[in-house]
C-alpha cells in the first residue's frame, strides 16, 4: 500500500483480527495494564495497516493514557509522541479548528523534556512548525486533482524536505513503537503477543516499502524466540516471514459478544458501574429479565451523563440489553440493541466506540448461523417499516 495514495485497504482479514483483539480487551482485567497496552499497540498496527490513521491514533492514545494512570512517564510521552504523528497525517481538526495533533505533540514534547530527552523534544516541536504543517494542508487539499498537485510539487522548493519528513515520520513510528516494546509497562506481556507486535510491524513496514526495517523487526522476533528456546514461536515467525503463514490468518471469522459473554460470567467488567455490575452478576445467573431491567437503567444513566467514559458505559448497557433479549429468544430485540447503539455512537461523535458494534452485529451471524441471523434482520426490517 501506498502510504501517499490516503485510500485505506480492504482487507476483511485485518477486521477480523482487529474484532479478535477486542474481544481480548474485554477479556482483560481493567489493571493489567500492560498486557491492555500491547493489545492496543497491535490494532494501531493494523489500522496503519488499512490506512486508518485516525484509528490508529485512537490506539496510541489509549497506550498513553494507560501508561499515564501507571504513572509511566516514558511509554505515556512515546504513545503522544505516535498519537501526534499520526493525527498529524490525516491533519484531524477538532471542533475549533484547531489542530489535535499539535497539542498531542507538545505534550509529548514537554514529557521527553521532564526526562531530561531535550534532543527528541526539539525534533517533535520541528514537525509541527508552522510551515510544515501549511504544506502538509496544501498536499491534502490539492490530493484530489492529481494535475494540480503535480503542478505545486513541480513548482515547490519544499516538496524534497516535505517527503523526506514524511519518511522520518514513518520511521518515526517504528521506532516509538519499539521503543514501548522495551518499556517497564510491557515487561509483563505474553510471549506470542511480543512476537505478534514484531511480526505485525514488520508487514505494515513491508507495506510501506522499507523492506530494511522489516527485516530488523522479523530478526528481532527470531532472535526473541530463540531466547525463549521456543521452537514453536520461530517456525511461525519463520513461516510468516517465507508469506506461508500470514499472522492475520490467525484470526477466523469473529464472534466478540460470545467475548463479552465469557468475560462477564468470569467477573471482568472494565468499567466501575454499580448497575453494570448488577446486571453481569445478574446474568451469571442466567436471569435474564432483572439483566435486561438492570441493563436498560444502566443506558439511561449513560445518556444524560457527561463523565468521559459514558460512551463505554453505554456501549457495555446495551451488549448487556442484547445478551439479555437473546436469552429471553427476542433475536430481532437483540440486534435492535445493537444498531440502535451504534446510530446513537454515531451520532454522539463516538465513532470509534461505533465502529465497534458493526462487529458485534457482524459477529451475530457466526453465534446464530446464518439462517437465525437472517430472520432476525427480516423482523427487524419489518419492525421498521
Amino acid at each position: 500500500m501506498n502510504h501517499f495514495s490516503g485510500e485505506p485497504a480492504s482487507n476483511q482479514a485485518v477486521m477480523a483480527a482487529l474484532a479478535e483483539l477486542e474481544g481480548q480487551l474485554m477479556a482483560l482485567a481493567p489493571e493489567d495494564a500492560g498486557q491492555r497496552a500491547a493489545v492496543y499497540l497491535q490494532k494501531a498496527i493494523l489500522y496503519l495497516s488499512l490506512g486508518d490513521w485516525q484509528q490508529g491514533a485512537g490506539q496510541f492514545a489509549e497506550v498513553a493514557r494507560l501508561a499515564a494512570q501507571e504513572g509511566q512517564v516514558l511509554p505515556e510521552a512515546q504513545a503522544l509522541y505516535a498519537q501526534g504523528l499520526a493525527l498529524q497525517t490525516v491533519a484531524a481538526t477538532d471542533e475549533r479548528g484547531g489542530i489535535p495533533s499539535e497539542s498531542v505533540l507538545q505534550r509529548a514534547a514537554e514529557l521527553f523534556e521532564q526526562l531530561g530527552r531535550q534532543k527528541v523534544a526539539e525534533e517533535i516541536r520541528q514537525s509541527f512548525a508552522p510551515d510544515v504543517l501549511a504544506f502538509g494542508r496544501q498536499i491534502r487539499e490539492l490530493s484530489a486533482n492529481p494535475e494540480q498537485l503535480q503542478a505545486f510539487l513541480e513548482d515547490s522548493p519544499d516538496v524534497e524536505g516535505f517527503f523526506a519528513q514524511v519518511d522520518q515520520s514513518l520511521e518515526r513510528f517504528g521506532q516509538t513503537i519499539d521503543d514501548l516494546l522495551n518499556n517497564p509497562l510491557l515487561a509483563e506481556i505474553d510471549p506470542e503477543t511480543r512476537v505478534d507486535l514484531f511480526c505485525f510491524r514488520a508487514q505494515w513496514y513491508e507495506a510501506n516499502e522499507q523492506g530494511e526495517a522489516a527485516q530488523e523487526d522479523w530478526q528481532s522476533a527470531i532472535a526473541y524466540a530463540e531466547g525463549l528456546n521456543r521452537p514453536d514461536l520461530l517456525e511461525k515467525i519463520r513461516a510468516r516471514q517465507r508469506g506461508q503463514g500470514d499472522p492475520l490468518e490467525d484470526f477466523p471469522s469473529f464472534d466478540p459478544l460470545s467475548a463479552v459473554e465469557e468475560s462477564l460470567r468470569q467477573g471482568l467488567l472494565p468499567l466501575n458501574d454499580q448497575l453494570l455490575e448488577q446486571a453481569m452478576m445478574a446474568l451469571q445467573g442466567n436471569q435474564w429479565e432483572q439483566v435486561l431491567d438492570l441493563a436498560i437503567s444502566a443506558r439511561k444513566n449513560a445518556l444524560v451523563a457527561d463523565n468521559p467514559d459514558r460512551y463505554a458505559r453505554y456501549l457495555w448497557s446495551c451488549l448487556l440489553m442484547t445478551l439479555a433479549q437473546e436469552g429471553l429468544g427476542d433475536d430481532v430485540g437483540a440486534l435492535e440493541s445493537l444498531l440502535m447503539c451504534k446510530a446513537t455512537l454515531d451520532q454522539s461523535l463516538a465513532s470509534a466506540s461505533g465502529q465497534q458494534v458493526n462487529q458485534f452485529v457482524e459477529g451475530l451471524e457466526q453465534r446464530w448461523g446464518s439462517s437465525r441471523f437472517e430472520e432476525a434482520k427480516a423482523g427487524f426490517k419489518r419492525k421498521m417499516v
